[in-house]
């Protein structure tokens, strides 16, 4: 997997959740200014309480680290949307996953998202 494609590990997977998310940070500044690789992805998710085994399920122990589902639960009870990280044993990236809970400027990013090939 080349470099530029490594965040597909994580984002192809919550796409196939159909899963709103956009991607922030480095990965996203790269995208649209200087190039910048950090060996992470900040994510900004939006993950109804519902979702929260089928997320789990998406990111299999042998493959990735990802918290127990009673803390993505705990996480996804805060008022301003709760933190989590996922790691991809083989490669050892990391996603740095932001729970969004409906302010103005989640829902803006969300409404202007796009795929960017």
């Amino acid at each position: 997997m080349q470099a530029g494609e490594i965040y597909l590990v994580f984002t192809s997977r919550l796409r196939d959740l159909g899963l709103d998310y956009v991607v922030t940070g480095s990965v996203a500044s790269s995208s649209y200014g200087e190039p910048r690789f950090t060996h992470d992805i900040d994510l900004v998710l939006m993950l109804p309480r519902g979702s929260v085994e089928a997320l789990w399920k998406a990111f299999p122990v042998e493959e990735f680290y990802c918290p127990p589902v009673e803390v993505l639960r705990a996480e996804t009870e805060r008022d301003l949307g709760g933190h989590f990280n996922l790691v991809h044993h083989d490669s050892g990236f990391k996603a740095d996953v932001y729970l969004a809970r409906g302010d103005e400027l989640t829902a803006w990013a969300m409404d202007h998202a796009r795929d960017i090939e």
